[in-house]
């Protein structure tokens, strides 16, 4: 899959990623497989081109914004507006939520500075009726946002908890061991939490 500002214009020959100089050695290219690679240049897809694919609204909306990246961040976020009656789908599937926050998270990284307000005016232009699903949309990535951000407390504060013990426990701590720590999962820091208490050393606790 290839997307950008002026689409794919080269050769979609096996053999043209060669050096041609090494091509002409004799009786090399007769060596080489003689086929083009299947490319899928997404590059400013039309709206309808893009509905006509076999996808599910997540995918065509993330293929969206494949597609217009390269642009500005205002046409980028006029270019998904036109979608939103998947908006509105993706919103009533399971995890609508989380899938609707991995795709504000993609298109926030290549339109920096883009806020889910931006989204929200933006459905709201194109498509009046589509301003309740707008604020529904905002609302979901707050709440997804504030879901993220206190799961995150919680496990910064159980790594800090955790670091605490061990040290008043065994002493020195490692940075190795503190970088683990750092970057244990939550469901870890609860196993090593649990098993401080009767560890006798620390690769006891850190164990697996």
């Amino acid at each position: 899959m290839h997307h950008s500002a002026s689409g794919w214009t080269r050769s979609k020959a096996f053999d043209s990623l060669f050096d041609p100089n090494l091509l002409a050695i004799p009786g090399l290219s007769q060596g080489l497989p003689n086929f083009e690679f299947h490319l899928d240049d997404i590059s400013n897809l039309p709206e309808n081109q893009l509905r006509q694919r076999a996808f599910g609204a997540f995918a065509t909306l993330a293929v969206a914004a494949l597609s217009r990246s390269h642009e500005s961040p205002e046409a980028l976020l006029e270019a998904l507006a036109s979608f939103a009656d998947l908006f509105a789908s993706l919103l009533s599937a399971p995890n609508g939520a989380r899938a609707l926050a991995i795709l504000f998270e993609y298109v926030s990284r290549v339109a920096p500075n883009t806020t889910p307000q931006d989204l929200e005016r933006a459905l709201a232009k194109n498509t009046p009726k589509a301003q309740d699903i707008a604020m529904t949309i905002v609302e979901q990535l707050r709440q997804q946002g504030l879901e993220q951000g206190l799961e995150q407390g919680r496990a910064q504060g159980r790594a800090s908890t955790l670091l605490k013990l061990l040290k008043l426990k065994f002493g020195t701590v490692s940075t190795d061991v503190e970088r683990r720590v750092v970057s244990a999962a939550p469901e870890q820091l609860e196993l090593f939490l649990e098993r401080i208490l009767a560890a006798s050393s620390i690769d006891e606790v850190m164990q697996g």
